[in-house]
């Protein structure tokens, strides 16, 4: 639950953001952000797959 409390709140900072940088012209944040942006949907696409895998390997030994 924390992990996508993260995301979303992630989700709409990066999204302030962009926002203000086009409604502002000024584009190298946008590059900056949505780095950031890729970087923390893969940390949350990691951990969401290690805990289906942790998960499935407990059912499996028991």
């Amino acid at each position: 639950m924390l992990n996508k409390a993260t995301l979303v709140v992630a989700v709409v900072v990066y999204a302030t953001i962009v926002t203000f940088c086009i409604l502002n012209s000024f584009i190298p944040p946008i590059i900056f952000s949505s780095c950031v942006m890729l970087a923390e949907l893969l940390v949350f696409q990691f951990v969401r797959t290690m805990l289906a895998h942790f998960a499935l390997w407990r059912s499996d030994t028991e």
